[in-house]
């Protein structure tokens, strides 16, 4: 090998501060047909490597969007499922206590009318010798009425099948 000046300096498009040294990143002494050709493959080897490198990424990019928007999706149905389950759930619990709350309600002013019926019987016409009783009466009887739901006027029925919630 002869040293001497260069035939052919090749230097990549980089900026000064990107290469490590200030000298050119290929050399040839000589330039001809077979230089520029293997330097074109080069060329366009790079390229593609990095195009389908690039290709790569934006279908690796997109694919983990479209996996995360999935999910999301998914989470969302879930949230939505379980919200729909617990407000079922609420009405059944909220329809069970209105029921529960009239049978026991309607069981109780029969109680406290069978009670007023048995002392009614047991005290009789000697009524006048206990003068509360009347007033007891009275009282316990109104008392039967107010939470007796049979004996409800019907608007207030009304206001009641609809706490149920039953329409379609």
């Amino acid at each position: 090998m002869k040293s001497g000046p260069m035939g052919f300096a090749f230097w990549f498009d980089t900026q000064a501060w990107e290469r490590r040294s200030k000298k050119p990143a290929l050399t040839f002494r000589t330039f001809n047909r077979a230089v520029l050709r293997s330097i074109a493959l080069l060329t366009i080897e790079g390229w593609e490597k990095e195009f389908r490198e690039a290709v790569k990424r934006h279908y690796d990019w997109m694919v983990s969007d479209r996996k995360r928007a999935i999910e999301q999706a998914e989470l969302a149905r879930e949230r939505d499922r379980q919200r729909k389950a617990a407000e079922l759930q609420a009405l059944l619990d909220s329809r069970q206590k209105l029921l529960q709350n009239a049978i026991s309600n309607a069981a109780r002013s029969d109680q406290i009318r069978s009670l007023v019926h048995d002392l009614d019987k047991r005290i009789g016409p000697h009524g006048v010798d206990i003068p509360a009783f009347e007033h007891w009466r009275s009282w316990a009887l109104s008392e039967a009425e107010a939470i007796d739901p049979k004996a409800r006027s019907l608007a207030h029925l009304n206001e009641w099948f609809e706490k149920f919630r039953l329409h379609h």
